[in-house]
């Protein structure tokens, strides 16, 4: 009962710690409740174990006494046990229940909360891009906020899971907490990202909602403008007649004009916003836009040229009046207040929005520039005509200086203009460069960003932690290195807004900021991941470390344990055993505490690592804990074998040290008896004091015998070193013991003799006879004298030394009658007849004793024979029988050919032949042992019951293996015939397959469809029939196949796996590691696998060439019928489903960022973005983009190919100053229009300066629409 509670007691101590899955504690809450049932069948027992213990102890009386103690000691033990096992049961249970209630309730809230959280960030993503107009965008934001209130009803239901599952965490063991953990940081990331898309999305609602509204209002406020001002410009009237009206026109016109200019940043700020809007929508949300858009620069450009061909109608008019002098003061105070203009404008730097729209504002002065130079050309007319008519005069002089002074003015104004123009194009070419840098690190970051953000697990073994590490300190080095360019376009910025006026660069400010906070989220993130993936590559190496150390132990406890010597029964040499057990027992206590913590860092890198990681460490845990379990289990065992050998071998020491310390006291005793003298009485009670030493002597016997036969059983059971110390130890209680026994013999003679020669004769005669009294009492005893050899030995040792005292007594019996004859001689008749009678009875005891001792030796001589015929039997048997075991466990497999077979089935029939022949033999053995067991000696019964059961059973298995044998190697012979035969039907087929397969194979392929898909049809029946032929090659390749050494196994998909068959590698689309590979040794079998393999290759080969040739007529097919309007249509649809823009598509095409693609790369950069086309088409739409076919696709061509309803957008600002400059020399002959060419730039002509105007324009926005007018 102590043990089974102490069992139970150390089954509780050490039970599986508490799951978190419910299954799992089920199967635990039905351990335990089976363990308090078995409690609960115990309670009887022990409930009567203490009712005899207490009886025990009521009937000693004395509770001193060392046994008492004992009992009593046991039984507080035993109650103690009893509780401690039925609490630790209880609150097992109760802790179970907790767990499973905590466990159920988590893992249904975890379940439901994730997929609640899945279908809202799947809605979130589903969200369409925010719309243009305001009221869709409305809609969109009333959408978000039914989405916001689902959210709000989840996050109850997520704080409700977490806490739940840090219940569970603190009610389930630390094998599990690791995989609750992940699964509540799990449930922490999908709630993250489910708000941030929330934020992201309500985010850009409002921004679009913002740049809706103020496009939508400005675009009112122009249009209510335009409305007024087209209204106010119509009702200006015609030109005046006189001075006055032609004055007061002009002064209105003026008035009236620089209400107009100012709107040209309302107009230049609107297009911008329109480019923006119409970036991320599709052309039909983009047509809302477009199109009230385009009409307001048509009413501008028409307002614009009305005022300019107004103004030049009124200065004509004026001239026309004769009004020169006012014209001329009129122009020159223009030209002043345009120069004071020009002087007051503040120089920007850095930020491109702020200098396009300095650069409208001087676009409308230049446009005013323009504007008067029709005015200065007619004002140079006039003035020469008016010195041709007062040729030679004062007047004449003076208007020459005049006109001087004021084409020198408009030279400085024109060249002012021109330079502010330049200094303003450099500055935005440099604003445009610098803030492209900055979209470039912005972009830049947002990648390393995104390669953080997205973390991957860390690797679980040291080379993968350090391979991650590795990778990722390329990609800390990367932003090292690019530290320097980071800081110094924050540092260029800087100068820019310091040399900018205050408040002007705030979008060069923003960026700024914006940049310099996503470097340093990306420096702190990165500085993060580079901790994280420190902390576990050092954990990984101190696992694998700690883990390799363990090993190490391990296996030098395995070695330790494997090399120890067998349990000793000597005293000495086990007590050092236990000695040095106990110092193993403690190592393996100290790392008890490895393997756990082992245990708990491998299940937190198995639930936090990389998958490929996880499976190999889930193996070295599995291997280790088998191995430490193993280990302990031996420790166990060693521990047990230890204790029951030092119980064995205390036991027969002890009885051989108490029964050889009593012989030492009885020789003591012998040799310290003094001398017999010729007393009588003296001599009698020295005879009876000897009897009583006879009668503990014969009391002895029994020990002796036990003690003997426990050092031959002990004998057996040591290893060999302990055989003679054993021997010895018996040799010497023999010894001792014969000693005693013939001294005992010798005394009890002599003694006799002293009796009988002290004139005691009638004593010594009584003492002879009641000798043979009790020696005939021991020989009529019909007790078995047959059985084992041991035994027998044992009994015979024993006759014989009866044999001996009986003839020590027969030397009594002689002096014994000599003395009778002398008495006889002096006796008187009646006395002489007494002792006549006396020896009569005794000789006639003498000779039956006599008798019965050659009987007994007779019947021992007989039970010895049959005992050694016996031995010799069973051990010959028993040896036959081992060999036959070895013979059929090693037979080896089946043989792979027919002639192997046979012969091997010819072997076993001569084995059969001679297991028949033992079959005589044993059961003359057991026939034997059967008639030996009916008078069998009962210490031998065992002995001969055993030997019998085990010749039985061993018989019985070897003959039902060799029966198996036998019907194996019949079925196996059948089973060759048959494969042999449909091995030879599968090559005749194959070898015809590979012949139609090469005949057809031979022939070129047709270009008609129809065709071909007959071909593919025929052949895919052809691959099919293959198919069903497979299993039978398997069959055959599995019956001829034989274990190798583990490869390398490459991997397999597709249709391929079909050709590898049982005899190959197993079918998979992943490597195999360590995969046993099947060798096949018959030719015959591997020329069928090898030409299966052939064979399947050319099928596979031959049917990817007809459904390649089918694709390609396919799409020949469809090209010849290629629309790009659909292509187009398709490509915007799929960018739009991507949320991707155009122009960033191409900037990923264009590796160089020259603003050019090859055709080439262009095909091979939309073959690799997955978008669905082919080469063909690509081919196509490649020439369709390379409008110049330069083989390049640029920008422009990129653009305008996508978007052909830019041809209706309004004009750029270059083409608008050509248009302008056109309608002007029209008006100018051909003298005057050389003036102005040379005056703008005399090194080119205009044509070129107004293209090379647009080109740059377009080249300086930087992907950017070019700024209209």
């Amino acid at each position: 009962m102590l043990n089974a509670l102490s069992n139970t007691a150390d089954q509780l101590k050490n039970a599986e710690p508490i799951a978190a899955h419910p299954d799992r504690i089920q199967e635990q809450i039905i351990d335990n409740n089976a363990i308090i049932n078995d409690l609960d069948k115990r309670a009887a027992a022990l409930e009567a174990i203490k009712s005899a213990a207490k009886d025990v102890i009521l009937k000693a009386g004395k509770s001193d006494e060392p046994a008492i103690k004992e009992i009593k000691k046991k039984l507080d033990k035993l109650n103690d046990l009893w509780d401690e096992v039925q609490k630790n049961s209880k609150n097992r249970g109760r802790s179970l229940d907790d767990a499973l209630k905590v466990a159920e309730r988590f893992w249904d809230q975890l379940n439901g909360v994730m997929k609640a959280l899945k279908e809202l960030q799947d809605s979130l993503n589903a969200q369409e891009p925010p719309a243009t107009e305001p009221s869709a965008i409305q809609q969109q934001q009333e959408t978000l906020q039914e989405i916001k209130q689902d959210i709000d009803q989840t996050k109850p239901e997520v704080d409700s899971v977490k806490k739940t599952g840090k219940n569970l965490m603190q009610l389930c063991g630390e094998p599990d907490k690791p995989e609750v953990k992940k699964h509540i940081e799990d449930l922490d990331n999908a709630w993250d990202n489910v708000t941030s898309l929330y934020v992201k999305r309500e985010q850009n609602l409002i921004d679009a909602m913002e740049k809706a509204m103020n496009f939508h209002e400005i675009l009112q406020n122009i249009l209510e403008f335009l409305d007024v001002a087209e209204e106010k410009f119509a009702n200006l009237g015609p030109i005046g007649s006189d001075i006055d009206a032609v004055k007061n026109q002009i002064r209105e016109l003026k008035q009236f004009k620089s209400e107009v200019d100012p709107h040209m940043v309302e107009i230049e700020a609107l297009n911008r916003m329109a480019h923006e809007l119409l970036e991320r929508v599709s052309p039909d949300q983009a047509r809302p836009i477009r199109e009230p858009l385009n009409d307001i620069n048509r009413r501008w450009d028409e307002l614009l040229k009305g005022i300019v061909d107004r103004n030049t109608d009124l200065e004509n008019a004026l001239l026309k009046l004769g009004q020169f002098q006012h014209a001329l003061n009129e122009f020159l105070a223009w030209i002043t207040k345009t120069e004071k203009t020009l002087d007051e404008m503040r120089p920007v730097f850095g930020d491109p929005q702020v200098i396009e729209v300095e650069l409208a504002k001087h676009k409308v002065l230049m446009n005013d520039i323009h504007a008067h130079q029709t005015s200065l050309d007619t004002l140079n007319i006039a003035g020469k005509q008016l010195m041709a008519s007062e040729r030679g005069t004062e007047n004449a002089r003076v208007t020459q200086s005049k006109l001087d002074n004021l084409n020198s003015h408009w030279e400085q104004l024109h060249d002012k203009a021109s330079q502010r123009q330049r200094e303003l194009e450099e500055a935005l070419k440099d604003a445009q460069a610098f803030n492209q840098e900055i979209q470039d690190l912005l972009m830049w970051l947002s990648d390393i960003d995104g390669q953080l953000v997205s973390s991957k697990p860390v690797g679980g073994l040291p080379e993968t932690a350090r391979e991650q590490l590795n990778r990722f300190m390329e990609l800390y080095q990367e932003l090292e290195s690019n530290r320097p360019k980071v800081e110094s376009v924050l540092q260029q910025g800087q100068e820019y807004l310091r040399r900018s006026t205050e408040g002007a660069a705030t979008n060069l400010q923003h960026n700024l900021k914006t940049l310099k906070q996503k470097w340093e989220n990306v420096l702190n993130r990165a500085n993060d991941r580079k901790i994280k993936l420190e902390i576990a590559l050092r954990e990984a190496t101190e696992f694998h470390e700690a883990l390799q150390e363990f090993v190490d132990w391990l296996t030098s406890a395995e070695k330790y344990l494997s090399n120890l010597q067998p349990v000793s029964r000597i005293m000495d040499n086990v007590l050092q055993q236990i000695e040095e057990h106990k110092q193993f027992q403690k190592d393996i206590g100290v790392h008890r505490e490895t393997m756990l913590n082992l245990d708990k860092k491998g299940t937190h890198l198995k639930y936090f690592s990389q998958k490929q990681d996880v499976i190999l460490i889930k193996n070295l845990l599995v291997s280790v804990q088998h191995r430490w379990e193993r280990v302990v289990s031996k420790a166990a065992e060693r521990t047990r074998s230890l204790d029951h050998g030092y119980k064995e071998a205390k036991e027969f020491f002890d009885a051989w040290t108490d029964l050889t310390s009593w012989l030492d006291e009885a020789e003591k005793t012998f040799a310290s008896i003094q001398q017999m003298g010729n007393n009588p009485e003296v001599i009698k009670q020295m005879l009876s004091r000897h009897k009583e030493f006879q009668r503990s002597l014969g009391a002895k016997q029994s020990t002796y015998d036990t003690t003997v036969k426990m050092g031959r059983t002990l004998k057996e059971k040591a290893p060999k070193p302990d055989v003679p110390i054993l021997q010895d130890m018996l040799d010497e209680l023999k010894n001792k013991w014969n000693s005693i026994c013939n001294k005992s013999v010798d005394r009890q003679r002599k003694l006799e003799e002293a009796l009988l020669f002290s004139g005691q004769f009638k004593d010594a005669v009584q003492a002879l006879i009641d000798w043979l009294d009790k020696a005939k009492q021991q020989l009529a005893m019909d007790q078995p004298v047959h059985g084992d050899l041991d035994t027998v030995t044992a009994l015979v040792d024993q006759h014989k030394s009866f044999q001996e005292d009986l003839k020590s007594r027969a030397k009594n019996l002689q002096s014994v009658r000599k003395t009778a004859n002398d008495l006889l001689q002096t006796a008187n008749a009646e006395d002489a007849q007494h002792i006549k009678e006396q020896m009569n009875i005794l000789d006639s005891k003498w000779d039956e004793v006599s008798t019965l001792s050659e009987q007994k030796q007779r019947k021992l001589e007989d039970a010895l024979r049959q005992a050694e015929q016996l031995h010799k039997s069973v051990h010959m048997l028993l040896e036959w029988l081992s060999d036959a075991e070895m013979k059929l466990r090693f037979a080896g497999p089946l043989p792979e050919d027919e002639a192997t077979t046979r012969q091997q089935i010819a072997e076993h029939e001569l084995f059969m032949k001679e297991m028949s022949q033992q079959e005589k033999n044993k059961d003359l053995t057991i026939s034997l042992a059967q008639e030996i067991l009916q008078k069998c000696h009962p210490d031998a019964t065992p002995v001969i019951r055993h030997w019998i059961t085990i010749i039985q059973s061993r018989w019985e298995e070897v003959s039902a293996w060799a029966q198996q044998r036998e019907q194996r190697l019949q079925d196996h012979l059948r089973s060759l015939r048959d494969i042999m035969e449909l091995l030879e039907e599968l090559l005749a087929w194959l070898t015809g397959a590979e012949a139609s397969l090469l005949a057809a194979e031979a022939q070129p392929l047709p270009d008609d469809i129809h065709t071909l898909e007959h071909l593919i049809e025929d052949h895919q029946r052809f691959i099919d029939d293959m198919t069903r032929r497979e299993p039978d090659v398997e069959k055959v390749a599995k019956a001829f196949s034989t274990k190798r050494q583990p490869t390398q196994q490459q991997p397999t998909k597709g249709g391929y796996d079909k050709g590898r068959t049982r005899g190959l590698p197993p079918r998979t689309s992943t490597p195999t590691r360590g995969h046993v590979e099947p060798e096949i040794k018959h030719p015959r079998a591997r020329e069928l696998v090898d030409k299966w393999r052939i064979v399947w290759k050319l099928a596979m080969e031959r049917m990817k060439r007809l459904q390649d040739k089918l694709n390609y007529n396919r799409e020949l097919e469809r090209i010849k019928n290629f629309d790009f309007d659909e292509w187009r249509r398709r490509f915007l649809g799929w960018m739009n489903n991507k949320k991707a823009r155009i122009m960033d598509f191409f900037r990923k095409l264009d590796k160089d960022n020259d603003g050019k693609v090859p055709k080439a790369e262009f095909i091979d950069g939309f073959l690799e973005s997955k978008f669905p086309t082919s080469r063909l088409e690509m081919e196509r739409v490649a020439d369709v983009f390379d409008r110049n076919n330069d083989g390049y696709v640029d920008q422009r061509e990129w653009l305008d190919t996508l978007r052909p309803d830019r041809d209706g957008q309004p004009k750029t600002e270059s083409e608008i100053i050509q248009d302008e400059v056109q309608r002007q020399v029209a008006k100018l002959n051909q003298i005057v229009l050389q003036e102005v060419v040379i005056r703008v730039d005399p090194r080119v002509e205009l044509e070129v300066i107004c293209q090379s105007k647009v080109l740059k324009v377009i080249n300086n926005e930087n992907q950017r629409q070019v700024v209209r007018n």
